[in-house]
């Protein structure tokens, strides 16, 4: 059982009637509460972090010191037993993969080997063994390098003396099962193939060759040829024997093969629930190892949708450059502010909470600078001054970029909503995802309103001096009233705003920042 230390119920019994500003503490103890296997490393190492945070803001507060010192402790003792943990978990998984590997027992040449022929169909690379008497043949095929045993198993097995072995790796090439060997016996890929189909109960595709790929042994014969003529297919991935295969099975593997880097990289991404994303690969996997290979690419398909809708959600990182830049040009234009120096400590801070991807306590040291700077006394630069109209340049650039973000995360949304009700078996009608596609980047023409004049003005004003450099600013400031009055009056900006599938808040931003332009200008 955790140490009550690393409970939020602890934390908030000690810093009652304290005014801490613990909310980034707080998430990081909830998520320690939520966090399983590795997630609770990561979660130890943020609440860590986050006590580390809090003590630099509250440097002399001895009690709070000697609070988070025992706090530490609990840290230390609880990620040694996590620590434990995965290596115990690591070992289970290391000797369930070795009991799959496990060369003893005749399902090694029978069941055990149709998942890893699947795996090779999708690209990848298997050990073989092959053992020839006459007519007779049997193979194996093993993910890890075959040993001396093997060969007691595959005499067994087939029951016969004599037997003659050769080692061979079994790759996908040509759209077959290819086992490459050193010598390529003559007539054994029917041989091969036939042995494949009695020890697995399914049919493939087979070839043998040597070294030089021209040294090619198909296992096609006239039996196939005539099953072919029928109309039976035989695929590449294994089919039942005596069945038409179901036509699905062939658009399952190339969903399986186009969804897989992005299922990879999405389970490293920020925000993923790798454990949801896992689930319904591992049941569109099962389902296709039961030939239901229409409810396999439904999985996927939903799969697809979760993956897409992952990366619509915002970026936290780009928030926090957009909000970081804007606080430094504040810094930069506020000399004379109170605390100055730790203001700028905080940003450093934040940059570096940032980098090891505690965003919740970048947002929260970013947003006390921005706290001082609204709270600062009047008397900042002067409009029409170099750091105002700088200050002005970043941030309607800065709100130009936020927006297009925001509609960006709007159209991947809907795009994700689309494929997931097309894949949904009871939904009523299809949507033409190119027509939703089209329709939905019209949201862009909202950026048409909030142009680039302003970015244009600011810099002409920049770059002249005295009545021109006024003139140039009353320019700009003629300006941001017109957007001003697009904002509040434009229908589309009200419909993007409230559009019900991802939150925006383009009316709100922009009518933010225009009121602070004014006041620069």
């Amino acid at each position: 059982m955790a140490d009550k230390l690393l409970t939020d119920g602890a934390w908030k019994a000690f810093a009652k009637k304290k005014d801490y500003k613990d909310a980034a503490l707080l998430k990081a103890f909830a998520r320690l509460d939520a966090a399983e296997g590795e997630k609770r490393l990561q979660a130890l190492d943020e609440l860590e972090s986050q006590s580390e945070l809090l003590l630099k803001a509250n440097k002399a507060d001895k009690e709070l010191a000697a609070y988070l010192g025992d706090l530490r402790k609990a840290l230390d003792k609880e990620r040694r037993a996590a620590e434990d943990e995965a290596k115990k978990a690591a070992a289970a998984a290391k000797a369930s993969a070795a009991s799959d590997d496990d060369e003893s027992g005749p399902a090694v040449l029978t069941t055990k080997m149709v998942p890893i022929l699947r795996e090779v169909a999708k690209g990848g690379e298997a050990f073989a063994r092959i053992a020839v008497a006459g007519k007779v043949l049997g193979v194996l095929v093993s993910r890890k390098p075959l040993t001396g045993g093997s060969k007691a198993v595959m005499a067994e097995y087939l029951g016969v003396g004599g037997l003659k072995y050769f080692d061979a790796s079994c790759i996908f090439e040509a759209g077959m099962h290819t086992f490459v060997m050193e010598a390529r016996p003559s007539g054994v890929a029917k041989l091969l193939k036939k042995a494949l189909l009695d020890q697995t109960g399914l049919r493939w595709k087979v070839r043998v060759r040597g070294q030089d790929p021209a040294d090619v042994e198909d296992a096609g014969d006239e039996e196939e040829e005539g099953r072919q003529a029928e109309g039976e297919e035989v695929s590449a991935t294994g089919t039942t024997p005596g069945t038409t295969p179901d036509p699905d099975a062939a658009r399952y593997t190339q969903l399986l093969a186009e969804l897989d880097p992005r299922l990879q990289a999405a389970l490293k991404q920020p925000g993923a629930d790798a454990s949801k994303l896992r689930a319904v690969s591992d049941f569109a996997q099962g389902k296709a190892e039961a030939s239901q290979y229409g409810a396999a690419i439904q999985a996927l398909q939903r799969l697809a949708g979760m993956i897409d809708a992952l990366a619509a959600a915002p970026s936290p990182m780009d928030e926090i450059k957009r909000r970081l830049e804007a606080a430094i040009a504040g810094l930069r234009g506020a000399p004379g502010l109170p605390g100055l120096d730790g203001l700028r400590q905080s940003l450093a801070e934040a940059g570096a909470a940032a980098r090891d991807r505690l965003f919740d306590a970048a947002l929260e040291l970013i947003g006390k600078v921005e706290t001082a700077l609204a709270n600062a006394p009047q008397g900042g630069p002067a409009r029409g001054s170099v750091v105002a109209l700088q200050q002005a340049r970043l941030s309607w650039d800065g709100l130009r970029k936020a927006l297009q973000g925001q509609l960006q995360g709007l159209e991947k949304q809907l795009l994700a909503d689309v494929r997931a009700h097309n894949a949904d078996p009871d939904a009523p009608d299809l949507l033409d995802e190119a027509e939703v596609t089209t329709a939905v980047r019209e949201v862009y023409t909202v950026l048409d309103l909030l142009d680039t004049r302003l970015i244009d003005k600011l810099d002409e004003a920049l770059n002249a001096e005295g009545a021109a450099r006024q003139a140039h600013q009353a320019e700009a400031a003629a300006l941001v009233q017109e957007y001003q009055r697009l904002v509040a009056s434009d229908p589309r900006i009200a419909d993007i705003d409230d559009n019900g599938f991802f939150p925006t808040s383009i009316r709100a931003e922009a009518q933010r920042t225009l009121n602070a332009l004014l006041q620069q200008l």
